[in-house]
């Protein structure tokens, strides 16, 4: 057992969709049972409303293939790990909840279970070799519902094909269907490549493969063509939308992460794009630099998370379908608007 949450919902109208979007990260393993959080095969049981909604595997086998390969990057980057790679994005997985929950109260559980391969099977994990050695396992979870109204979801599904992960799962139920699908066996790796071997075929031009195709549609930009790195050169590609009329907001830059600004907070007023608090769709771009002048720093992963909070009048506000007339053009697109504070 990790963890139990109790959340509200309204009632979902006719058409309405929820969907749970799911993103879990392992860490420690150099002294701990079965290289737990980190190296350790595990599947998250979620219920919801008392009944079993989703086993759910986030491992990530394909590490190897990071586009930052061995040149700008040296150590582990390219071994499989529980939930993430070095450098990655992790939005984790959406699936549809809609079946299981219910107008007011709803109660989520969320359980861990790994593979052991001492007796071949899942098991609830304990951390007899870390709590002996003075090292621990642990998950970073974050997790949200989220609510669809119908015309948003009917607009998903008349696209081509999805745009989002979300998208992906308002169309076919999940944004990654084979993480429901843990596997039922987990053999031993195998011999591992060496380092230079490796290094020196990890690369192999999906960066540039996914920045061509995002380009090919001019209405839209293409965030999941970019998965699952969704790296962007700015060298390369110039302003990110710039192709698809997009407004460039500054939220910060160069601010520094330190043990005193853990935090970093700004505001965006809604009129900022001078389109009146509308807009067909927005993205974020985020970029990790070294600090400059003498200021030291390590090496070893680090977890950060990003959230948007929309507000109107000081209180969190819900997003709203608009007048798609005056979109301008964009496919497939959904106009939405939110009153400035």
């Amino acid at each position: 057992h990790v963890f139990a949450r109790r959340f509200d919902l309204g009632a979902l109208a006719d058409g309405d969709r929820a969907l749970l979007q799911l993103a879990v990260t392992g860490h420690g393993w150099s002294a701990t049972s079965s290289g737990c959080g980190e190296y350790c095969h595990a599947v998250y049981q979620i219920t919801i409303n008392g009944v079993r909604a989703a086993s759910v595997s986030e491992w990530r086998d394909d590490c190897r293939d990071n586009p930052i390969d061995g040149s700008k990057q040296r150590g582990t980057w390219f071994e499989s790990r529980n939930g993430w790679c070095p450098g990655s994005v992790e939005p984790g997985v959406f699936f549809d909840i809609t079946q299981w929950a219910k107008a007011g109260a709803n109660d989520l559980e969320l359980r861990v279970v790994v593979w052991n391969n001492a007796t071949a099977r899942y098991e609830p994990y304990t951390d007899f070799a870390g709590f002996a050695l003075g090292d621990s396992a642990s998950l970073v979870v974050g997790m949200s519902v989220l609510v669809y109204g119908r015309a948003s979801v009917e607009a998903a599904q008349r696209q081509d094909r999805a745009f989002t992960a979300a998208e992906r799962a308002l169309r076919e139920g999940c944004s990654r269907p084979e993480a429901l699908r843990p596997p039922t066996r987990v053999e031993p790796s195998p011999d591992e490549e060496s380092f230079l071997q490796r290094a020196a075929g990890a690369h192999d031009g999906r960066h540039h493969k996914a920045a061509a195709a995002a380009r090919r549609d001019s209405h839209r930009f293409d965030f999941e063509a970019r998965a699952p790195w969704y790296s962007y050169s700015l060298a390369e590609e110039g302003d990110l939308g710039a192709a698809e009329g997009a407004v460039r907001i500054p939220i910060f830059e160069s601010a520094l992460v330190q043990s005193t600004t853990r935090i970093l907070r700004a505001s965006v007023r809604a009129g900022a794009s001078g389109r009146g608090g509308a807009w067909a769709r927005a993205a974020l771009r985020l970029r990790l630099v070294p600090p400059g002048g003498e200021l030291e720093y390590d090496h070893w992963d680090r977890v950060g998370s990003v959230g948007v909070v929309l507000r109107e009048h000081g209180q969190p506000a819900e997003v709203r379908l608009g007048d798609q007339s005056s979109l301008g053009g964009v496919a497939g697109g959904v106009r939405m608007a939110v009153d400035p504070p």
